[in-house]
């Protein structure tokens, strides 16, 4: 209890508790964009993010899912586990 109760002080003794007020704070040891260099907001990047997370969601349950059944006749007999384990190592 007593670790939990010394990291429990020191998050209460640097601000951890805030409420957030909805303004960022400045100064010295807060970092801010430089106003000459603003964010390019001419790539819409929200619009590829989705569907290329899913592509590479789908490529892995490929992946995962076609060596399911090579394991499963390896463990059975039906294939050797020389050439299953060769088949699932990245090139």
């Amino acid at each position: 209890m007593a670790v939990a109760d010394a990291v429990i002080a020191r998050a209460r003794g640097h601000g951890s508790d805030a409420r957030w007020d909805g303004q960022r704070p400045t100064g010295a040891g807060y970092w801010a964009a430089p106003p000459d260099n603003p964010p390019d907001r001419s790539q819409p990047v929200a619009q590829w993010m989705l569907p290329a997370g899913l592509v590479v969601t789908l490529a892995g349950i490929w992946m995962t899912m076609t060596h399911v059944p090579l394991v499963a006749q390896a463990s059975r007999g039906e294939a050797p586990w020389a050439g299953t384990l060769f088949h699932m190592t990245p090139p």
